[in-house]
C-alpha cells in the first residue's frame, strides 16, 4: 500500500504519527512511563485514497525497559552543578567588588598607596587617570611656601615606566607635592608621609573639557546640558556673547583638534574663561 498514515493512540490520545511509504511505516512514541513497565498503544492505518478500506486497529502492549540508574545519578549530578553554578554566578555578580591593596587609584590626584611614620623615601608610578598607562617624563616637585613666594625644596622626574623616587630628610609644615606632565594637567596635594604613592594625571584636552562642564553647571540653563554640555552645545547658546563663544570655540579646538594641547595652550585658554559678568 502506498500513502496514508498510520496512527498511535495511548489512552484516548493520539500521540504519534507516520506517513506510509511502500507499504512501512516508522512511528517514534514518547510516552510517560513514571510507574508502569509497559504501555498499551493502538495503531491504525488512515488511507490517503477513498477505494481503500482499513483493517482493523493494532493493539500493541510495548514493554519499557526501566531507567538506567547510572544515567540517571549522572543526569541529577549535571542537574546539581547547573543549578549550583547558576546561584555562584549570581552571588558572584551582585558583591561589591572591593579595590585590593596597592590597585590603581585612577582618580585625578596624587594617593598614598602606602604610608611609613619616620620614613624619609618617596616612591610610586604616574598613570594617566583615563587609560591607565604608565606616563614618562612628568615633572614631580616638592614646594613649600616661603617669604619671596613658593620655594622648589626637590624635583624628579618620571622614567618610561612612569616610575620615580626621592629622598626628602625634613618635611616643612604647608609642604606640596605637585605633579605635571607635558601634555597632563597639574594636580597637587599636601605633602603626605613618606612611603609609596601613586599619581594619576589628565590629559590638558580633558582637563579643559572638564572645565567647561563645570562653567556650565554653575551657571545653569541655557548652557547647562544632559548628560554633560558640550563646547559645540555652550557655542550655540552664547547667542551672539562674543566672550562665551569664543571661549567655547577654543575648547573645542583644543579637545577634538590634531595639535598637542601644552602648558601654554591651556594657561591661555584658561586665560580666556568668561567671568560671572559674562554669563
Amino acid at each position: 500500500v502506498e500513502g496514508g498514515v498510520v496512527e498511535v493512540v495511548v489512552g484516548g490520545n493520539s500521540l504519534a504519527s507516520a506517513a506510509v511509504v511502500e507499504g512501512r511505516a516508522e512511528v517514534t512514541l514518547l510516552v510517560d512511563t513514571d510507574a508502569s513497565d509497559h504501555i498499551t498503544a493502538t495503531a491504525r492505518y488512515l488511507p490517503a485514497s477513498p477505494w481503500l478500506r482499513s483493517g482493523p486497529s493494532l493493539v500493541l502492549e510495548v514493554p519499557v525497559a526501566p531507567p538506567n540508574p547510572v544515567w540517571r545519578a549522572l543526569l541529577f549530578a549535571i542537574v546539581v552543578l547547573s543549578a549550583g553554578w547558576v546561584v555562584f554566578s549570581w552571588r558572584r555578580t551582585n558583591t561589591r567588588p572591593k579595590r585590593g591593596r596597592g590597585r590603581p587609584l585612577l582618580t585625578p590626584g596624587v594617593h598614598v598607596i602606602a604610608s611609613r611614620d619616620g620614613g624619609s623615601d618617596y616612591r610610586g608610578q604616574v598613570l594617566d587617570a583615563h587609560d591607565g598607562h604608565p606616563i614618562a617624563h612628568v615633572t614631580i616637585a616638592v614646594r613649600a611656601p616661603s617669604l619671596a613666594g613658593s620655594d622648589v625644596l626637590l624635583e624628579t622626574t618620571s622614567d618610561d615606566r612612569g616610575a620615580f623616587a626621592f629622598e626628602l630628610k625634613l618635611r616643612p609644615d604647608a609642604a606640596e607635592i605637585v605633579a605635571e606632565g607635558p601634555l597632563h594637567a597639574q594636580q597637587r596635594r599636601a605633602l603626605p608621609a613618606a612611603g609609596q604613592l601613586r599619581i594619576a594625571l589628565m590629559t590638558r584636552r580633558r582637563a579643559l573639557l572638564q572645565r567647561l562642564v563645570q562653567w556650565a553647571r554653575v551657571r545653569g540653563a541655557p548652557y547647562d546640558d544632559q548628560p554633560d554640555p558640550t563646547p559645540a552645545h555652550v557655542r550655540r547658546q552664547a547667542r551672539g556673547r562674543t566672550a562665551v563663544e569664543g571661549w567655547a570655540h577654543q575648547i573645542e579646538r583644543a579637545a577634538y583638534g590634531p595639535a598637542a594641547v601644552d602648558a601654554a595652550v591651556e594657561e591661555k585658554i584658561r586665560a580666556a574663561e568668561p567671568g560671572p559678568e559674562q554669563r
